[in-house]
């Protein structure tokens, strides 16, 4: 019969600790799905990045701005000379996003809801849990079409089954094209809140379908820090996120674009150092492998600075999502460190024993290897000796 000392029971339980650990950090990394834009646009072969810039609240961004983002982003690349190995396949997508608080009508049913304008491929970045339906396009020409929740579906019509029906969002009549779920777990209901939430054409903030929350009366900015540019609508809502799926050759590349082409930083001539970060308007984070160990390890040197607000900013719920999960996924990392320390101080505390414990000396050790070259030796000169002789013979 095999004897198990408590040890050997304690050291398993650790391993299995730490394992478990891993794989929680694992299930959290799986279950963001805004985060992980890079690795499924990643199928040309080519490196992807996911850039996110979140504006602030005094910032005033709109299409036209994104326009120009998109003008410039695209000239940087094809100085680059990066293009997509397919033919007629795009190399890079975006989306942008805007709130407001509305009022949907059905009947004599009113529900206050957050309405999320986005624009651009959205939904490439945030894919939903869909009931029913199907998501709109920013192709649409109607831009009338409309995502609601579960909740507000239950509401106004008393089920999910609601394709096609219309409710009155503000002013303007809209046609529901689909019904989604967002998840169940605490961080996602503290990100979002008690109202319930739909997503629309970002046009429908621009008309000011809103109660006036989304930004009525923004002028068009040019630039992250508030520059002027051409064709803006003095009437146009904010955009407080825009997003980015960008090639990355090599790491760094694609966050320098934005940092140049959104926040007007260009880093080949400055360096990092001599940016003055409070001084934007906006915030660029890379998103890819967010959720890594070594980014991770990052992130957790500025766990005690990272939730404080010096800038005039509210972050997306996905944002809050994500940052959220980051801080359990940073709890669970310093346990497992901890977890698989002890059996390394085992080790080494072992090993330590074993060495103070020894019968030989480094001098002992040293004549033993210099007897064992000395006999090698004397045993090929036999050796040698033997031949001479034979050959003599």
């Amino acid at each position: 019969m095999i004897k198990i000392s408590k040890k050997q029971i304690g050291y398993s339980f650790l391993t299995i600790l730490g394992v478990l650990c891993f794989v929680y950090i694992c299930s959290i990394s799986r279950s963001q799905l805004s985060q992980q834009g890079a690795k499924r646009f990643s199928g040309d072969g080519q490196h992807y990045a996911q850039i996110s810039s979140f504006f602030t609240q005094d910032s005033t961004i709109n299409e036209s701005n994104i326009n120009n983002y998109r003008s410039s982003v695209q000239k940087s690349l094809e100085e680059a000379s990066l293009k997509s190995k397919y033919a007629n396949a795009r190399l890079w997508v975006d989306c942008y996003s805007g709130k407001a608080k509305v009022k949907v009508i059905k009947g004599k049913t009113t529900e206050d809801v957050t309405m999320i304008g986005v624009g651009g491929d959205f939904f490439l970045f945030h894919p939903m849990t869909m009931l029913e339906g199907y998501y709109f396009s920013s192709n649409d020409v109607m831009k009338d079409r409309i995502l609601i929740d579960k909740e507000v579906a239950w509401q106004l019509f008393g089920s999910t089954d609601v394709v096609g029906m219309n409710v009155q969002v503000g002013s303007k009549t809209c046609v529901v094209a689909g019904v989604f779920e967002l998840s169940e777990d605490k961080a996602t209901k503290n990100a979002v809140g008690k109202t319930p939430m739909i997503f629309a054409p970002f046009e429908m903030l621009s008309e000011g379908t809103g109660s006036g929350t989304a930004g009525s009366g923004a002028t068009s900015a040019g630039t992250a820090d508030g520059g002027t540019s051409n064709g803006g609508n003095s009437n146009s809502a904010p955009i407080r996120c825009y997003e980015i799926l960008l090639p990355n050759p090599v790491s760094g590349f694609a966050k320098q674009i934005i940092l140049k082409n959104v926040a007007g930083v260009d880093l080949t001539s400055t360096t990092s150092s001599e940016i003055d970060l409070d001084a934007l308007k906006v915030e660029i984070l890379e998103n890819t492998n967010r959720f890594s160990f070594v980014r991770l390890l990052e992130t957790m040197k500025s766990v005690g600075t990272r939730s404080m607000h010096t800038k005039p900013m509210e972050y997306p719920y996905w944002e809050n999502v994500a940052r959220a999960k980051e801080d359990l996924a940073i709890i669970f990392l310093r346990l497992m460190i901890l977890i698989f320390l002890f059996p390394a101080i085992a080790i080494v505390g072992w090993g330590w024993r074993r060495f103070k414990q020894r019968k030989w000396t480094l001098k002992r050790l040293k004549r033993v290897i210099e007897e064992k070259a000395e006999a090698k030796k004397k045993k090929k000169w036999e050796e040698m000796k033997y031949e001479k002789e034979k050959s003599i013979n």
